[in-house]
Order: structure tokens, then C-alpha cells, then sequence
């Protein structure tokens, strides 16, 4: 049987927009294909959360899942795609194969996922029917949705029942273990059951989810057949007869970490701007590593002419400073706008002095000040030129406190929210030394060696250093990944790092103080493996046992 998987990008709840996409392939591919599969929830995109019980839309579902079994009339290749199915008042995870105007097979989703991203349970019901094959074209399949792939139940019992080929079809978004974990669980199914597996993925950025495809078919072995295309729309194709065919795509291979975390950064910018029909891209630069990488980012998911860096600087801020974000600016290309802010921090000191009748404010209330002065004036601009004002604060920051909420935590998207700032400097390495795949941006050494080499300061007095408030940031993003990531205990991290426990124990009381501060920041791309939010979800006000 020839069959082709289609690795596409989708629009949450654009139904029509999604079904002239499936359309589109599954004519032009049903010419030389017996079957053509799109990924889990195709018709509707994924994640669905609770739109997924709301009436019109599981109405208008039903409408465009008759239409999409109507085009397939008179053709002779079978059409397989995901959709939510409304049966006897619950709704299922289900997959359709629709062939020559009808329905000829149906599965729906065994075991729903509630973990990390996932709450499924809430929104679907789960399958209590057996798994059973699809009979089609003299082969066997055992289709798998997503989950039911990551545990034997399911497998087991499609084998047993002459399962001669598997097929799982995903929405399985990208973190950094994410590759290791697919193949290891491919893999086994394959090994174990002795049937080759063709494993298809969504793609794109959606909301905070990147999905990065990567979908391949392996033989009985766990050898290639199709290697893993990443961070691209692809086409599959294969013959399920054919084992020993090797396709090569022309973007396969293991990716490096820096190059795969910057994809997915630049894939959920551009998408987050485009589902959202926004066109064009502001910040506030200050001459600072994150604020670098953020407009790199930006100048590659949308193109220079889409991007506008703002300085906004004050006498706190050094000349190298000024001098290299213009640098930065040069290099890109972009539109730049300068305002100097210390007359309107002037004017907000002298006023807040005189109305609480004191001679001089904290050093923490000029701070801020000035933070939440750039942010006005961002927004504002925002607001003028009808831009998305992009976030530059990193998982670090967030992570004990280190950022000002409504100041630099403000606005539309946060790029970098789940990266650590010692993964942001090596993103700039890498960066300045490759062209992104699909990039809009195509320059090198874009951010200038002094924005890499400095120390990190927010500059918001004079000779400040991030330093002066917190662990060298390779110490404290060790301990950050071991206390969030690993889950290790103080004790844990102190054996396994030799970190002293003074320093343990600051880290662990900024974070805990700082969740008020994390659960009002804008959305960002998840990337690692236990982001705050979806994979942490701690409550604000709580006390650790009885200290």
C-alpha cells in the first residue's frame, strides 16, 4: 500500500481553513497513494482546550467532517484525519478514514493524557470500545492517536488481532526531550511486535506549544525508512510493502540543541503573529543579551521590515550600551526609534516625593520606575502602530523574581520565557554563526561580541550588576534545573553539585516568592521539559511545612 503522511501546520478552530489545507494534499497526493493520513485533531487543530465543548462548534465539526467525506467520492485513495466526535453526549479524540464519499473505519482515543500540557479528561471522554485494525488494500493497520502509542494496552491488542503495520498519528509537542522519548517509544513498539511504524506529528506554534513534526517510519528493526523531517511542512511517502526503501529529506539528521530550541522559538513567533493577524514586531532594546536574541528572533520569524527596536535609555545606562544596540540594530536592518526617558523619571520622582511628602525614594522605586516608564511608552507605541510588543525576559529572571511585572514582563508574547539565561548566550553563539532554516533574516553576526562578553546588568543605577543581587548565573542556573526540571531535593543538589546550601536555600525562597510575579507574565513557547505554568503549577500563597 502506498500511503502518504502529510506534516502540516494548522489553525486552531479555523475549520475552514484546515479542511481546504487537508483538501488540497489529499488531492494532489491521492493520484499515488493508496492512502493519505493527516495528524491527530487535523480538522480542528490542537490544543482545543474548552472550545472543544462549546454547541456551534462541534455543530459546525459535524458540517465540515460530511464535507470531507464527500470529497473523496469517486476517488480512489482513502483519506484518514482527526477530529472530535460527538457520540451519545460525550465527546472523543476520534480519527475518520473516509473513502469514496463515506465513512469505512473510525477509531477514537483510548487513553487520554493528563499531564504537563495535557488535561484531555476534561474535554474528552474516554473509549471503552477494543481496539480493533483497519482492514485496507491487502494490509492490516493498527492505528494508534498519540497516547495510545506511549503504553503496550493498546499495540498489544491491535497485534494480536493481525495488526501488520502500525500507524500513530500525533499532536506531540517539541521539548528538549522529546526526540529521545519518540524514538525510544517507536522504537519499542517496532521491536517488540516485529511490524514497521510510521509515526506522523503536527507542526507549528500554537499558543504555547511548538510542534516541530519530525515524522518518520521506521521498519521492524527501528531502522530509518523515512527519516525524521524537522521544523518544516513535509509529505511522507512510503510504500508499506517496501521496507528496504530509504527516502532522504533534504532537512533530516540529529539537529543541535541550540539550533532546535532557536527553530522552535522563531516557529512560535511567527506563528503566534500570523494566527493572530498581527504583521509587525516591537520591542525595547537595551543593549543587553536578552533583548539581543529576542530581536534576532523576530527579524527571523518576520522579517526585518516587521520589526522595530526602541531605545530607551537613561543616564544609568552605559555608551557601550547605547553604542551596540544601535550595532544590533544595523546588523538587522530594522526600524529603530530612540527616546530617552530621564525627563519622565524626573518628573514621576518629583511627584511621587512631594505627594508622600519624602525626601528621597527607594532605590527599588526608581527602579522599577524606569522599567515601568519604558513599558508605558512600548505600549503606547504598540498601540499607535498596531504592533505586538515582544517580552525579553528569560526563565532566570522569572524564576526568582528578577524582572519588574509592569515593566520589562510587559507584553504580547514572550519569546524567551522558558530559557535559561546561560542557553540564551549560547543561542547568540550559535546564531550569529548559522542561518535559521527558513529564516527572514539571512545575516550573520548579527549580535555584536560586546552584548555576548559583558557583564549582565539591567543597568537601572550606576555600576549595577545582575551580580550584586544574585548567584553567578551558571550557578544559578544549575540550581534552577535541578530544583525545577530534576525535582531534586536541597540535599540532592548539594551532593550532586556541591553548591553550598546557603545559596540552595535563596534560590528555592526567590522562586517561592516570585509566583505572584510568573502567574500574571504573557504566554511564551514551552520548551524545556517542566515550564512554569503548564508543568508547575504551584499556588501562590503557600508555606513549606513548619519551618
Amino acid at each position: 500500500m502506498k500511503i502518504s503522511l502529510c506534516q502540516i501546520n494548522l489553525k486552531t478552530g479555523d475549520l475552514k481553513y484546515n479542511i481546504e489545507k487537508i483538501k488540497k494534499l489529499y488531492k494532489s497526493e491521492s493520484t499515488n497513494s493508496d492512502l493519505v493520513i493527516f495528524p491527530e485533531l487535523s480538522l480542528t487543530g490542537y490544543l482545543l482546550k474548552d472550545l472543544v465543548n462549546n454547541s456551534d462548534f462541534l455543530d459546525k465539526i459535524w458540517k465540515f467532517r460530511t464535507e470531507m467525506l464527500e470529497f473523496t467520492q469517486e476517488k480512489k485513495c482513502a483519506l484518514l484525519f482527526g477530529c472530535p466526535v460527538l457520540k451519545n453526549n460525550k465527546v472523543f479524540n476520534s480519527i475518520i478514514v473516509a473513502f469514496d464519499g463515506k465513512e469505512i473505519f473510525s477509531a477514537d482515543k483510548h487513553i487520554l493524557p493528563n499531564y504537563q500540557v495535557f488535561n484531555e479528561p476534561r474535554n474528552f471522554s474516554k473509549t471503552e470500545e477494543e481496539p480493533t485494525i483497519f482492514e485496507f488494500k491487502d494490509e492490516k493497520l493498527g492505528i494508534l492517536i498519540c497516547e495510545d502509542a506511549w503504553y503496550d494496552d493498546v499495540p498489544n491488542i491491535l497485534s494480536k488481532k493481525g495488526a501488520t503495520f502500525f500507524i500513530t498519528v500525533n499532536a506531540s509537542p517539541y521539548d528538549l526531550a522529546k526526540h529521545a522519548n519518540r524514538m525510544r517509544v517507536v522504537g519499542n513498539i517496532a521491536k517488540k511486535y516485529n511490524k514497521p511504524v510510521a509515526y506522523l506529528n503536527n507542526f507549528g506554534g500554537y499558543d504555547e506549544l511548538v510542534f516541530d513534526g519530525g515524522s518518520f517510519v521506521i521498519d521492524k528493526a527501528g531502522d530509518f525508512i523515512n527519516e525524521p523531517c524537522y521544523w518544516k511542512e513535509s509529505i511522507l511517502r512510503f510504500d508499506s510493502k517496501s521496507a528496504a526503501l530509504k527516502i532522504k529529506n533534504s532537512n533530516t539528521g540529529v539537529l543541535c540543541e541550540e539550533e532546535n530550541i532557536y527553530q522552535a522559538l522563531v516557529l512560535s513567533v511567527r506563528d503566534y503573529f500570523k494566527k493572530n493577524n498581527y504583521m509587525k514586531a516591537l520591542l525595547g532594546l537595551s543593549g543587553g543579551i536578552d533583548s539581543a536574541i529576542v530581536a534576532a528572533i523576530a527579524a527571523d520569524a518576520l522579517g526585518v521590515d516587521n520589526c522595530k527596536c526602541v531605545i530607551l535609555p537613561t543616564e544609568f545606562n552605559s555608551e557601550g550600551s547605547k553604542k551596540y544596540a544601535l550595532e544590533l540594530i544595523r546588523n538587522i536592518g530594522c526600524e529603530k526609534l530612540t527616546i530617552p526617558i530621564d525627563k519622565f523619571l524626573k518628573t514621576f520622582a518629583n511627584s511621587l516625593k512631594d505627594d508622600l511628602k519624602v525626601d528621597n525614594l527607594l532605590d527599588v522605586t526608581l527602579q522599577n520606575l524606569q522599567a515601568r516608564i519604558r513599558a508605558v511608552l512600548l505600549m503606547a507605541i504598540s498601540n499607535q502602530e498596531n504592533s505586538l510588543l515582544l517580552v525579553t525576559s528569560n526563565k532566570s529572571e522569572s524564576a526568582v523574581g528578577y524582572t519588574t511585572i509592569y515593566g520589562d514582563m510587559c507584553g504580547g508574547f514572550a519569546p524567551i520565557k522558558d530559557i535559561y539565561k546561560t542557553q540564551i548566550y549560547k543561542l547568540a553563539k550559535w546564531r550569529n554563526t548559522h542561518i535559521p532554516i527558513g529564516s527572514l533574516c539571512s545575516k550573520l553576526s548579527i549580535i555584536p561580541e560586546f552584548i555576548i562578553e559583558r557583564e549582565p546588568s539591567a543597568e537601572l543605577s550606576y555600576n549595577q550588576k545582575d551580580s550584586d543581587n544574585l548567584p553567578p548565573y551558571e550557578i544559578l542556573d544549575e540550581v534552577l534545573y535541578n530544583l525545577l526540571e530534576m525535582g531534586l531535593t536541597h540535599k540532592q543538589i548539594l551532593e550532586k553539585t556541591g553548591i553550598d546550601e546557603a545559596t540552595i536555600n535563596n534560590v528555592a525562597n526567590m522562586i517561592r516568592n516570585s509566583e505572584y510575579k510568573r502567574s500574571q507574565a504573557p504566554v511564551g513557547p514551552k520548551i524545556s521539559i517542566k515550564s512554569f505554568n503548564y508543568d508547575r503549577a504551584y499556588p501562590i500563597t503557600y508555606q513549606l511545612g513548619c519551618d
